[in-house]
């Protein structure tokens, strides 16, 4: 479809664009839902929320947003006084004057006498909790296409947005007093008009 300003574009598809609805196709199925927009489906271990891929909380941590929250922590006992030629056993470490017995498996001490449970790899260990890695994951697109958002709308596009991050693509708004539905759209021209941005978006 050729492009068209946007408030040209509202005319054009209120007079002549009307599609027989349906789900949009995204092919390969590699595609999840988050809020209003689908993105693509994050890496193994990864859970979409909105344009950010989360790293997921492993059994026995509590998912707190955008960090696992440890399992409790144990003691290690006040520790054998060991000084001058007492050597600390292999089941042992040392700290200070004194041996305490090695934390378990998947733990670590904090100071002397506390066994943390250690953060999975790639996550940031902040005391009784773990920072998630996240990366991004795009800016996603409507699960409706386009032919069903105008159904819907009855075209009428109620806004649009120049997304600066995202290199010539804006979200606009169709919509009505009832449902607003948006839709990621390329930005094909930009123009200044007596000290005004003026854009215009393409419908593919």
């Amino acid at each position: 479809m050729a492009p068209y300003h946007y408030v040209q574009l509202v005319r054009f598809m209120q007079k002549y664009h009307r599609g027989p609805g349906g789900s949009a196709n995204f092919g390969d199925g590699n595609w999840v839902q988050s809020g209003l927009l689908c993105y693509p489906k994050c890496r193994l271990g990864f859970v979409a929320v909105g344009p950010v891929c989360w790293a997921s909380c492993p059994p026995g941590f509590t998912d707190i947003g955008v960090g696992c929250q440890k399992p409790a922590a144990y003691g290690r006992g006040v520790g054998r006084f060991c000084v001058f030629s007492c050597n600390c056993r292999s089941d042992e470490d040392r700290w200070g004057v004194s041996c305490y017995p090695k934390c378990r498996s998947g733990y670590h001490n904090v100071a002397c006498c506390i066994c943390s449970p250690n953060c999975p790899s790639g996550f940031t260990d902040t005391g009784a909790d773990c920072t998630k890695p996240s990366y991004g994951n795009g800016v996603g697109r409507s699960p409706y296409s386009v032919a069903t958002i105008l159904e819907i709308t009855g075209g009428v596009l109620v806004a649009a947005l120049l997304l600066a991050a995202t290199g010539g693509m804006a979200i606009a708004y169709f919509g009505t007093a009832a449902v607003v539905i948006p839709v990621i759209v390329p930005v094909v021209e930009t123009e200044i008009i007596e000290g005004a941005l003026f854009y215009t978006i393409s419908l593919l």
